[in-house]
């Protein structure tokens, strides 16, 4: 003891004795303290000892978490990383439940999947998401006492925390999946266990041997720490129908809807073939499922006949395998694809357009044109919707035609109906089904009816009643039906048309489709139909696009056979009825202003945080056997996508000449008197040869409308025409070039006189 000390007890000594005397108090016997046997001071070095002994237990005891970590256990072997303690601050709930577990603990995180156990007083399985996750140092409960314990004085590395005699833990908070108890209760104290690929049929409470079971379809993958793939799947019923249907995409473009799309419906023919195959003898009827998809951005949907299993990676392969599909046999029983005509109704309109690129057999590309009956339904949508008269006009003209064209009517039909009948003036209608209509509408909408094969180009035949979407029920099953508009779609003359024409498309295919699989015509149970853009078909506000319609059908059509399958850029900008009526929900990666949208509530802060981050083949997963929504991830289709492989093998071919194209429609026009080809190459060749390079596509353009003149007048009335309809069509040419093109004109002087030159 020092000096100083010293005199401090002293002092202290003193002052007690003094108030001993104060008040008469007996002095006593000061207390000796004998400490016996008091341990030798060993200094640093039995700590050091301590601290080596404490290090080599941690090293056996992360050795041995490894060791049963890398092996494939059951279920009921697999070790507990956290418990759950129901601490009044952490209570659980019927939702949900929390548990702790070491900072070591790697193989958690946002979406893992994990199970609690209770055995008191019986067995109960209960599955949970981790949806949130914070850090926490055991017995510091003050942010000051940290920084007073390091003195404030942060480590010098700024980035290596301080160093704390206290234990690291993390916090989870897990939602309820799913539960092997039949009422919904609050979990017990107990250990959590970390769920494996194998006990995904547990989650979805199905039998481990026979899953997929062969009533559910598969909708995703589940990746365990170990990396090993599981299914996340749900009744078939729930989701092609009846019971429920249809299944919504949403996510920035590049997420990968279309490749999901494509994986769902892969797997799902794989798993309908195999089930065909495997049990003949058990009568198990298989349901005929076709798929039809509607192709409006670059080359994804274009080229799936051709296999390309040799793009994918390891993972991808193994979530092939984890699904039992074999990634060299090809996917589908056919595919079509669907293209329209460009402006002169002859080249197709499409990035495929190489004849290479069917496979005798297999698949094959066919042309389509509608008609002008096909597109009648829609026809508001070139219409002024405000004007009734037009309405009206419109609805009298479809009655007239109908009543005299049992068989069907072509827009030629429309047209002649109103040079002869109706496009008069009053006087001249007076006790006639037109009387009533005013002229300037009378003149309105039959300009309207003439500018339909310059508005919509090649998608409207002019001359007869369309051709190839007639067949589309016609469909078998494991088919894959690709309708391409992509052309249309990147190159508009005008975007509002542009936008009308992908809508009417759209519309007709689901009418001709509902029409087939009410009346029993379709030689398939299910048929699935994807169609992109739903944000511009279908929008949020339902002012425009065919949302309506499509709505209808997702409400009504299920039970007919026929499930959407949609997708769109944002959730939020989807008619709500269609998201209602859907039971499947993917949502890829999302841009951080959509994710305030009501829609998205439910989800948890890290939910949306990691939507913001998800890579293609990763998805965020909401279907009705779970009871929260899940993380999954999807492989890349191994058939023929992107925007590089098909260029390579299959680019496009040039157009076939445009002489080619007039010779072979004026020769449909009369084949008693077609023209010689070689005329008509040389008439043309000479149109572009006057006119030069510059004025090519101007000539292209114009030649192309009066051989449209041609027909519509030519198809109009054939007793009329005293010509053929080459020396109509040469003529007006020769007299629109060569007049136009043709030097100025020098008058003859009056003193001069021409003669003959004999020759």
């Amino acid at each position: 003891m020092t000096e100083e000390n010293l005199q401090e007890l002293e002092t202290f000594r003193a002052a007690y004795e003094t108030l001993s005397q104060n008040i008469h108090l007996e002095p006593r016997e000061e207390e000796i303290i004998v400490i016996r046997d008091y341990p030798e001071d060993q200094g640093d070095d039995e700590i050091a000892r301590d601290d080596e002994e404490i290090a080599a237990l941690i090293l056996a005891a992360q050795a041995e978490r490894e060791k049963i970590t890398n092996q494939r256990l059951t279920s009921q072997q697999t070790h507990p990383i956290g418990y759950v303690t129901n601490a009044r601050n952490s209570a659980s709930r019927s939702d949900m439940f929390q548990f702790w577990a070491a900072a070591e603990e790697t193989s958690l995180g946002i979406g893992s999947i994990v199970r609690h156990t209770a055995t008191v007083p019986q067995r109960v399985d209960t599955y949970g998401i981790i949806v949130d996750t914070t850090g926490s140092t055991l017995g510091l409960d003050d942010y000051a006492i940290h920084v007073y314990e390091q003195d404030a004085q942060p480590p010098l590395g700024s980035i290596i925390p301080a160093p704390s005699a206290r234990r690291p833990v993390i916090h989870y908070q897990a939602k309820v999946l799913a539960s092997t108890h039949q009422i919904h209760r609050p979990v017990l104290s107990g250990p959590v266990y970390v769920v494996t690929a194998s006990e995904m049929a547990d989650v979805h409470r199905k039998v481990q041997d026979i899953w997929l079971d062969p009533q559910y379809l598969l909708l995703g993958f589940y990746e365990d720490a170990s990396g090993t793939f599981g299914i996340f799947g749900e009744e078939r019923a729930r989701v092609l129908g009846p019971k429920q249907g249809h299944v919504i995409f949403s996510g920035l473009p590049g997420a990968g809807k279309t490749s999901l799309f494509q994986t769902l419906v892969i797997s799902l023919y794989a798993q309908l073939r195999n089930m065909g195959e495997g049990e003949p003898d058990r009568g198990v009827r298989v349901p005929g499922v076709a798929t039809l998809a509607i192709n409006v951005k670059g080359a994804d949907l274009l080229f799936l006949d051709h296999l390309a299993s040799g793009e994918l990676g390891k993972i991808d392969c193994n979530m092939w395998h984890a699904a039992g599909v074999d990634i060299e046999k090809r996917p589908f029983g056919r595919v079509i694809v669907y293209t329209p005509l460009k402006e002169d109704g002859f080249n197709r309109y499409s990035l495929r357009s190489n004849p290479e690129a069917d496979i005798a057999g297999y698949s094959e590309t066919r042309e389509f044109v509608l008609g002008i009956q096909d597109v009648w339904p829609y026809l508001g949508m070139f219409f002024d919707k405000t004007s009734t008269g037009a309405i009206a006009l419109i609805a009298e003209v479809e009655l007239q035609l109908k009543e005299t064209h049992k068989d069907g009517f072509t827009l030629v039909d429309v047209l002649n109906l109103f040079e002869r009948d109706i496009n008069k003036p009053k006087n001249e209608r007076k006790n006639t089904p037109w009387e009533d209509f005013h002229l300037s509408t009378i003149q309105a909408v039959a300009q309207r009816f003439r500018s339909l094969p310059t508005t919509l180009k090649g998608l409207i035949d002019v001359t007869g009643k369309g051709v190839g979407l007639s067949k589309l029920s016609e469909l078998k099953p494991y088919d894959m039906v690709v309708i391409d508009i992509e052309r249309i779609m990147a190159n508009p003359s005008d975007p509002q048309i542009t936008e009308s024409a992908i809508k009417i498309i759209t519309a007709y295919i689901l009418q001709q489709l509902t029409e087939a699989m009410t009346q029993r015509t379709c030689n398939v149970d299910h048929v699935i139909v994807f169609a992109d853009e739903l944000n511009r078909l279908a929008p949020r506000d339902g002012n425009g696009g065919i949302g309506e319609y499509l709505a209808q059908l997702a409400r009504t059509t299920r039970d007919r056979g026929i499930v959407l399958f949609g997708a769109g850029q944002f959730r939020s900008g989807i008619n709500e009825d269609i998201l209602k009526a859907a039971s499947v929900h993917y949502s890829m990666r999302t841009p951080e202003h959509e994710l305030s949208d009501r829609i998205y509530a439910p989800l948890s802060p890290e939910f949306k945080a990691q939507l913001t981050q998800l890579e293609p083949g990763q998805t965020l997963l909401q279907y009705p056997a779970l009871r929260t929504a899940v993380f999954a991830r999807f492989p890349r289709p191994f058939v023929m996508s992107g925007a590089r492989a098909w260029q390579e093998l299959f680019p496009p071919i040039e157009d076939r000449p445009l002489a080619d194209c007039i010779f072979e429609r004026l020769s449909r026009l009369d084949s008693q008197h077609p023209p010689l080809q070689n005329e008509v190459h040389r008439l043309v060749d000479e149109f572009f040869l006057e006119g030069g390079a510059e004025n090519r596509k101007n000539i292209q353009t114009d030649l192309i409308n009066r051989l449209r003149d041609i027909e519509i007048s030519y198809a109009g009335s054939v007793s009329k025409h005293t010509r053929s309809p080459w020396d109509e069509f040469s003529e007006i040419a020769l007299a629109a070039y060569k007049r136009r093109q043709a030097p100025p004109s020098i008058k003859t002087p009056t003193n001069f006189i021409e003669k003959e030159t004999d020759w």
